[in-house]
């Protein structure tokens, strides 16, 4: 881990927009899963997850997998969608 407060304030940062796009990932599958509604957050690209592998995997595993499988600028970018920083269309997809 690099010290100083300008590096520190930006791990800071970005863990919590790992947290929170997590828990928010966590929530959408957790629904999915228990009340059979369409996810609503879960990236296009990623629902081929939720059913080919509907119980064998966790919802906290593919939250994770879906993070990973994200740019740094695609997890800010949905973070900013999710918290309502930033607008958008709903033709206008984050993450493709």
């Amino acid at each position: 881990m690099i010290e100083g407060t300008t590096i520190g304030a930006q791990q800071l940062g970005q863990r919590r927009i790992i947290n929170e796009v997590y828990a928010d990932l966590f929530e959408d599958l957790q629904r999915c899963r228990a009340r059979g509604e369409k996810l609503q957050i879960v990236p296009g690209r990623f629902h081929y997850l939720i059913h080919e592998d509907q119980e064998n995997t966790s919802s906290a595993r593919l939250a994770a997998d879906c993070i990973a499988s994200l740019t740094e600028n695609e997890l800010v970018a949905l973070h900013k969608r999710l918290r309502g920083d930033v607008g958008g269309s709903i033709v206008d997809p984050i993450v493709r």
